[in-house]
């Protein structure tokens, strides 16, 4: 009877002793934010963030358990204690802090623009100008007033002036219309000219028309250049409000353009964005400056550029629930490890790729 006695105290003691000493599980809600947090082919999380977390844990005696989310899943999860934490690119703001808690930022960045590059486009432009509907309706209508010019000096000179104009129809007007497009382009061979009082009136009213059509003409086709130049390149924040401008859904970059009441639309997926702005879908993508510049760089994508400017400050930090426990212990050991030689190795991938 002692002997069983024995046992069974010896059962629980070690069922408790193992309890003790199996650590629970830490779970990390995490979004795929390259080049802070990246998600190999195997399934394994790198990255200067998650670098991080993982070496707070190590010091806390704790192992991470990745869970990748979506950046509104992190935050709902964050602010009903479904996870521990929450690691990416997060900014740290006023509204995000009313739901939940952020250790002190570990890295400061800004919102950046990407922009399809047309300085080695203007030739493209040109030509989508010339082989376009308007364009070509108006050379239809310039040919089509030339014809009528060339027609009314025809009839005025073909008794008078027969050698330049006369002959039969077809060559007196085809004379009449070369005389009015010399006349219009300001060329003046000198070739054809009206030699009667009814044909120089005209020849005199056309030139002075000529030089207001052709005034106008000009001025209208630069014009259409430069708006097709500008609705593709943005120069600063506020020409965003008059072109196709996109971001993901959720983020700071998001509230920042509904701020400044820009219109837009969202996705889920930076590359994706990148990569149709390439292809001419969107003319400005706006996000994380570091993100935006990772994406241009591994996808080769030479026709995106990111303006030199960053818009507004960010901090990234690490979300945890409100109150918890362990966020002193996460403050102190992230300023060590941000203060450290190693921190300084990781970030080289973000700024030196």
């Amino acid at each position: 009877m002692k002997f069983i006695y024995v046992l069974l105290l010896a059962v629980i003691t070690t069922s408790s002793l193992s309890a003790q000493t199996t650590p629970e599980p830490f779970i990390v809600g995490i979004k795929q934010t390259p080049p802070f947090t990246i998600k190999t082919e195997d399934g394994k999380w790198e990255g200067p963030a998650v670098w991080l977390i993982e070496q707070i844990l190590s010091r806390m005696g704790k192992t991470p358990t990745f869970k990748e989310m979506t950046l509104p899943q992190i935050f709902d999860a964050i602010e009903n204690n479904k996870i521990d934490a929450g690691v990416g690119a997060l900014s740290i703001t006023s509204e995000r802090e009313e739901r939940m808690d952020f250790t002190h930022s570990y890295y400061e960045s800004g919102i950046g623009i990407a922009v399809l590059n047309t300085d080695t486009e203007m030739w493209i432009l040109v030509l989508r100008n010339i082989f376009s509907v308007r364009f070509l309706q108006a050379v239809f209508s310039l040919l089509l007033l030339l014809g009528i010019v060339g027609l009314i000096v025809w009839l005025a000179e073909r008794k008078h002036n027969r050698q330049q104009f006369g002959g039969r129809p077809a060559q007196g007007i085809g004379n009449g219309l070369w005389w009015s497009a010399v006349t219009m382009t300001t060329v003046g061979y000198g070739d054809k000219a009206p030699k009667s009082f009814l044909g120089r009136i005209i020849g005199l009213v056309w030139m002075f028309m000529a030089i207001i059509i052709i005034s106008g003409f000009t001025a209208g086709f630069a014009s259409s250049l430069t708006r097709d130049s500008l609705t593709n390149k943005v120069q600063e924040a506020r020409d965003l409000a008059s072109v196709k401008t996109a971001t993901i859904k959720g983020s700071t970059s998001a509230t920042w353009l509904a701020t400044l009441r820009i219109p837009y639309r969202t996705s889920s997926s930076i590359e994706s964005l990148l990569k149709e702005l390439d292809q001419g879908k969107w003319d400005a993508v706006v996000y994380d400056k570091p993100v935006l510049e990772y994406y241009v760089a591994i996808d080769n994508l030479h026709r995106v550029d990111i303006l030199k400017a960053t818009f507004t400050r960010e901090n990234y930090g690490i979300a945890l629930p409100q109150h918890a426990p362990y966020r002193e212990k996460f403050d102190v050991t992230l300023l060590e490890l941000t203060q450290s030689t190693a921190w300084q190795d990781q970030l080289y991938q973000v700024t030196n790729r």
